[in-house]
């Protein structure tokens, strides 16, 4: 009987993309031409924390067609994983020296100032892609997360935070934010960490007591729900994981994700022909362009809430 396949679930998200700087990228077709211009080398990839990201460009796109790349998350021969078989010994997969080890993203741009791309597994985000295209082609772009206004009006019904949870990567996630000083009290101790070859992960959680007499009215006097929404458009940088749990009007306890619940359309992919953790790409590109043309028709896109204008109330 022949073994069947599962699909992969991935989050297809959406992005208003924005030119920026003195070089502001604008023309994503002459982009995607700059992109396939450059040598296809050893230095092709930029460093990206612990590891290397590469960029292809799998149509160029004009101003009816969106521009498709594959952002790449690049592991070397060194850090090649293990395999091992029942009954056997351990051992490193097979692979040559100059090949390397992937997780991929794919991404669709759109000349109107939209973008969405695959997520799940290790895949990189398009903060990866918008630093390969100021260090490789000097264009500068910024993708700005976007938010179902339902998810917005949450956030505003809150009349007080009772606690919240965070998880960020050293590597992946801080180390390339450090310079700018915007990681408050724990920016020193990260900065101890900085350069060493440890993969360092930091997680809290912080939250009201739940004992004692008036526990279902506590809340965290010293944050309001102001403060965390004004976070929201920094949480991806910064953060893996940032629940925000709140207490609304009628003392009904919420937790926001203000990473994973941002505008986007779960959906189950085929994987590539070859096998493997990678959906087939024809398939993703066809699925980003169909979750367009579903968020257009339920007018969800052109409502969405852009995250650094969460703080005004909609």
């Amino acid at each position: 009987m022949a073994r069947s396949v599962r699909p992969l679930v991935r989050r297809l998200t959406f992005y208003k993309w924005e030119g920026i700087g003195s070089e502001p990228l604008t023309d994503w077709p002459a982009a995607a031409k700059a992109l396939r211009s450059l040598p296809d080398d050893v230095d092709r990839p930029i460093p990206y924390g612990d590891n290397t990201v590469d960029v292809t460009v799998d149509a160029n796109g004009d101003k009816d067609h969106p521009t498709r790349l594959t952002v790449m998350r690049l592991r070397s021969y060194e850090e090649r994983p293990y395999v091992r078989a029942p009954g056997g010994p351990m051992r490193p997969i097979t692979m040559r020296p100059e090949e390397r080890i992937l997780d991929a993203t794919h991404v669709a741009v759109w000349s109107d100032g939209y973008a969405a791309c695959d997520q799940g597994g290790y895949a990189p985000t398009p903060t990866s892609l918008a630093l390969f295209l100021q260090l490789r082609i000097h264009r500068a772009v910024v993708f700005k997360d976007l938010f179902d206004r339902q998810l917005v009006q949450r956030l505003h019904r809150l009349q007080g935070i009772t606690g919240f949870a965070f998880r960020v990567s050293h590597a992946d996630a801080v180390q390339r934010e450090l310079d700018a000083a915007t990681l408050g009290p724990i920016r020193g101790l990260f900065q101890h960490l900085q350069g060493g070859t440890e993969q360092v992960i930091f997680e809290g959680n912080v939250h009201v007591s739940g004992r004692g007499r008036g526990a279902h009215q506590r809340i965290l006097e010293s944050v309001s729900p102001g403060e965390v929404i004004a976070l929201v458009g920094q949480a991806e940088r910064f953060y893996d994981t940032f629940k925000v749990r709140g207490r609304s009007a009628g003392g009904r306890v919420e937790e926001i994700d203000l990473v994973r619940e941002r505008l986007q359309i779960e959906q189950r992919l085929p994987r590539a022909p070859e096998g493997g953790h990678l959906p087939d790409p024809n398939a993703t590109f066809t699925a980003l362009i169909a979750a367009r043309s579903q968020l257009d028709r339920e007018q969800r896109l052109v409502q969405a809430v852009i995250s650094d204008v969460l703080a005004t109330p909609p």
